[in-house]
């Protein structure tokens, strides 16, 4: 009869050293170099190395002083989200026209320098906000292929 041996092991957790460190509805507010700062919002998880991030940007004023194209493919209204996410102050909506492209190592940049803190969006804002990418006739054509690429996976 062979005798077995309890030795006590101790389990190892490795954390992967290649995990993401941007991820999907993550926050940003940032200038592009033109002095006003909008809030951007990583839309997408990575997919062939990109992301693809949006902004939004404020409703024209009540009064028509403001010269604006809207998209209304995602217009988000003050109201029905203040108590969930305090930053949207007032009516936007997403700029899908001016939406942009970006490598993790792109975003990490981006957020470390803009970054809110660790702020991150509901999941139902961003799954809206990702929704107007295909229907809005803004989004450039590149996007919007890439977006129906991920949700096809």
């Amino acid at each position: 009869m062979q005798q077995t041996s309890n030795t006590s092991r101790t389990l190892s957790i490795k954390t992967n050293s290649k995990a993401p460190k941007v991820r999907r509805g993550d926050v940003f507010k940032w200038d592009e170099g033109s002095g006003i700062g909008h809030y951007w919002f990583v839309l997408t998880n990575e997919h062939e190395g990109q992301y693809l991030v949006a902004n939004i940007t404020s409703m024209p004023s009540k009064n028509g002083t403001q010269n604006k194209i809207v998209d209304r493919s995602c217009v988000i209204e003050k109201k029905h989200y203040e108590n969930d996410f305090s930053i949207i102050s007032q009516d936007s909506f997403v700029r899908y026209g001016g939406m942009r492209m970006f490598s993790a190592a792109e975003l990490e940049s981006l957020i470390a320098k803009h970054g809110q803190g660790g702020l991150r969006a509901p999941l139902f804002l961003i799954e809206r906000m990702a929704g107007g990418i295909i229907v809005s006739g803004s989004a450039a054509k590149k996007f919007v292929i890439h977006y129906k690429n991920i949700k096809h996976l």
